[in-house]
């Protein structure tokens, strides 16, 4: 059996165990569901749903998306959580984080094999063909506690330890054959790398100063850059700016994006606020590679070095070596190569390779070890220009390949050592014969069952230690539970098994938590209308303790309530719905859960409550408008409709947004009064967070606009738009029933004694066609005019923007005054009701000082009517199913 046989036997063991630590009990450890992890999730549950791919998500500090769509076809496969369909039984869950976790873990085994590919590639020149350090180092890989743990989580950190090793196989796959294929290969996989973490921008300096490395030279007495081979190097640049366009373009876009993160935990801007001093960063950054490790118990065992004692010692001793292989152990001699056939170079007859001269070896030898010495720097670097407490695993993730590979070196450099040592004892004066001497020399029985002993010895040491590390005492930490938000995750599986017996009334900033939102993804469906709810005659109302406490979410003690029903209903109520259900709690009828750190509070009669949540409840009013092509606006509330001043105003928008992210854009709202006068400017960003976005790629976001104190009584509608806002050019809108850059949105009764102008102070139920109704009217005589409000009520939408005529007429029949204008002076026009919408129409009759006797107004009655303007057709009235005379309606105007 030759050596690359046995090779590939013994790698398909290690990936027998390998895998074993990879995915056994995969779904419950680590336990728990940690809030990166759920958001991840959250994202890609909603870029499965809506068929919107992305490049960049910019929320949570900004995440490239690659991980994101392995995630999302794990869960059109499995579902995010399987087991929301049945109540929660003891161990009947796969587990609501095996959809998430199960892409990470199967990326990251493919590491294992791409590290014994590109070793392989590597070390060609080793005398063992590089096949045994290619099995070394993917053994390390492989048993490494720290690539076990990123790798097990659902991180996206795990995918550029990966695509690091598939980028390095495929090129030096092309450096060795010289075929540009795998250049192009190797220039994909660089440019998706970018789609993983954000370390992997510094992988292209890698290739870059690799190639500048090896081309740079002296020549009488100069430095000189040959252009060897220059053409490999474009046309891996070139094939890996295409895969990475896409994220260009959008970092061009939102520059802010690609630095949003880095500039946080940059450490120059650390140095300065004092968060750390700059020798605590060097010990740390160094201190990594001599026993050093992270606090954060998500990462690894706090107080437990990082890297493996092992492989700690062998990496230092590989260190030696490499740079004792760059810089001429072994010059001059003709040396045996197992390197592979490179454009006529060599030639293999049967197992015996032609001796190549000295130089060629020498320069094969170091240009691998060059590359592997560039690839640990420059993947160092994350760790010294950020700064942290201590060493930040995941800024690390990326040296992980280069690290095994010098430790690998090591370890297989100390294989012909002891073989010697065992045969000849010590050596003399330090030297080994000069026959023996280079391990290039590594083909004697000897050394090879030498090196089979410390490979067996090392994957023993390495399995047992991180099997122990991992399952015996990492995933079973109480520190782990807690830092995972396990004791979160128990009561929201609680909370999903005791909705399928009762209704649950959860504060929305419970709700809205990425990791509860992901555990409730797939049971609950979201609905807008109370009416639709199919709920039960009881509901227990989930109340956290003040000891109730996660590192990211707010608690809003005067938060809205969300309505969670059996039938997998959730449906926010507003705040005034949630006071009132805050109203009918009776302490007597609290009941202590045994939750962690939670109580619940029972709710008896909840269809009663529900019956005055509908009586109560502002329907949303239905839009289909657009701004820019990009921010689509489906709805809006305003509540409430009749405010007092000084009190905020509540705007619900219900957004869908067509651009990617992030919308920089800014809504501005004016508060008109009938006069057309501005009485409240305000603007503020569309929307900040896209929590809500997770569900069918809406946005319901709430604006409270605060109403000043001295706000005259009186209808005012809302004139709304978008504008950008560093050029404050506004966005061009497009909808059905308005034109421009502005939608009228209302209407909103402003009252101090909390009297509703939609009651009428004098009845009368008139009908204009199929269009409105008028139900009734009020009249004041205010100085030298006369105010009437007219209460109509629209039956239907209307496309046209109807005017409406009153005219004052005394007792003989003679005009005294008269009003002709659109609703509210066209601030609310009648394209804009909404069907059973109710309108308040203020208008003021001027009144003529002959029109006066003392204070008594001389206009007996009123005729009132619609017409269209552009026609001058009139209405037609009907009353008691009879149309009246020339379409007027005649109403009296009280005297006073």
């Amino acid at each position: 059996m030759s050596s690359r046989e046995l090779s590939r036997i013994v790698m398909v063991g290690i990936m027998l165990i390998v895998s074993a630590f990879h995915l056994w009990d995969l779904p419950h450890t680590p336990p728990g569901l940690w809030y990166d992890e759920a958001y991840n999730g959250m994202d890609a549950a909603w870029m499965l749903r809506s068929r919107r791919p992305q490049v960049f998500f910019v929320r949570s500090t900004g995440r490239e998306a690659m991980a994101h769509y392995f995630q999302a076809l794990a869960m059109s496969v499995l579902g995010p959580n399987p087991s929301n369909s049945r109540p929660i039984t003891s161990g009947s869950m796969v587990g609501p984080t095996f959809a998430l976790r199960l892409p990470m873990a199967l990326l990251s085994l493919l590491a294992i094999p791409l590290m014994y590919q590109w070793m392989r590639m590597l070390f060609s020149g080793h005398a063992m063909g590089g096949e045994w350090l290619g099995v070394t180092g993917a053994a390390n890989l492989g048993f490494s506690f720290w690539h076990l743990t990123m790798s097990r989580s659902g991180y996206r950190v795990s995918l550029v330890i990966t695509f690091s090793l598939l980028t390095g196989y495929l090129f030096w796959r092309g450096w060795r054959h010289r075929r540009l294929r795998y250049f192009v290969g190797a220039g994909i996989a660089l440019g998706l790398s970018q789609y993983t973490y954000p370390t992997a921008r510094f992988l292209p300096f890698v290739y870059g100063g690799f190639w500048l490395l090896v081309n740079l030279g002296r020549d009488e007495g100069r430095f000189r850059l040959r252009w060897e081979r220059w053409r490999d190097l474009v046309l891996m640049a070139v094939a890996s700016l295409i895969a990475f366009a896409p994220l260009a373009i959008f970092f061009l876009h939102y520059p802010d994006a690609f630095s949003e993160r880095a500039a946080q935990v940059l450490i120059t801007r650390r140095l300065r606020t004092g968060d750390i001093t700059l020798a605590t960063h060097i010990r740390n950054v160094v201190g990594a590679f001599v026993g050093g490790w992270d606090k954060n118990w998500r990462h690894g065992l706090v107080g437990v070095a990082g890297f493996e004692t092992l492989n700690l010692i062998m990496f230092w001793v590989g260190v030696g070596v490499i740079l004792t292989e760059i810089f001429g152990a072994g010059k001059g001699r003709p040396q045996k190569t197992n390197l592979p056939r490179a454009s006529g170079f060599l030639r293999k007859e049967g197992q015996v390779w032609e001796v190549l001269n000295p130089g060629t070896i020498q320069r094969r030898v170091k240009e691998g070890r060059i590359f592997l010495l560039l690839n640990f720097g420059v993947a160092w670097l994350p760790a010294w220009i950020t700064a942290d407490e201590s060493v930040q695993a995941w800024r690390l993730a990326m040296i992980l390949p280069a690290y095994y590979a010098i430790a690998a070196r090591g370890l297989i450099a100390a294989a012909p050592w002891l073989g010697r040592f065992r045969e000849n004892g010590f050596p003399r004066n330090g030297q080994f014969s000069e026959e023996k001497t280079s391990d290039l020399e590594f083909d004697s029985s000897l050394d090879r069952r030498w090196l089979g002993i410390l490979l067996s010895c090392a994957l023993l040491i390495n399995g047992m230690q991180t099997a122990y590390r991992y399952f015996g005492r990492w995933a079973d930490h109480p520190q782990v539970y807690e830092a995972f938000e396990g004791p979160h995750v128990d009561f929201v599986r609680e909370l999903i098994a005791r909705s399928f017996t009762e209704d649950l009334l959860a504060p929305f900033y419970l709700y809205e938590y990425p990791t509860t939102r992901f555990l409730f993804y797939d049971r609950f469906e979201e609905v807008e209308d109370p009416a639709t709810l199919h709920s039960s005659d009881e509901a227990a109302w989930v109340r956290l303790r003040d000891a109730y406490d996660l590192k990211n979410m707010t608690v809003d003690k005067h938060s809205p309530y969300v309505w969670l029903t059996q039938a997998g209903q959730a449906y926010l109520l507003s705040e005034a719905q949630t006071d009132l259900l805050v109203d009918m709690i009776s302490e007597k009828d609290s009941q202590v859960a045994s939750s962690y750190r939670s109580e619940m509070v029972r709710v008896e009669g909840l269809l009663k409550v529900q019956q005055q949540l509908v009586a109560d409840y502002e329907a949303i009013h239905r839009l289909d408008a657009t701004w820019g092509k990009h921010l689509h606006l489906s709805g809006y509330q305003l509540t409430p409709q009749l405010i007092s001043p000084g009190t905020d105003l509540r705007l619900d928008l219900y957004w869908r947004s067509d651009s990617q992210q992030p919308v920089r854009d800014k809504l501005f709202v004016h508060i008109i009064d009938p006069q057309g006068t501005t009485k409240k400017i305000w603007d503020t960003p569309v929307f900040e967070d896209t929590l809500s976005r997770w569900r069918d790629y809406h946005v319901r976001h709430v604006y409270k606009i605060p109403l000043a104190p001295d706000m005259p009584e009186g209808t005012y509608g809302l004139r709304v738009g978008v504008f950008d806002p560093e050029t404050e050019t506004r966005l061009k809108l497009e909808d059905e029933r308005s034109s421009g850059e502005v939608m009228v949105l209302g209407p909103v009764y402003v009252t101090e004694e909390g009297e509703d102008p939609r009651i009428p102070q004098y009845r009368r139920e008139v009908v204009l066609g199929d269009k409105a109704m008028l139900r009734g009217y009020r009249t004041q005589l205010v100085e030298d005019h006369l105010r009437v409000s007219l209460v109509w009520e629209a039956l239907t939408s209307m496309s046209v923007d109807y005017t409406v005529f009153v005219h004052g007429v005394d007792e003989n029949d003679t005009l005294v005054t008269s009003h002709d204008a659109q609703p509210l002076n066209g601030v609310y026009p009648t394209s804009h009701w909404e069907v059973g919408q109710v309108i308040v129409d203020t208008l003021t009759l001027d009144l003529p000082a002959e029109g006066l006797q003392g204070e008594v107004s001389l206009v007996d009655y009123m005729r009132v009517g619609w017409y269209d303007l552009s026609t001058m057709e009139r209405v037609p009235a009907f009353e008691y199913g009879e149309r009246l005379a020339n379409d007027v309606i005649v109403l009296t105007a009280w005297r006073e």
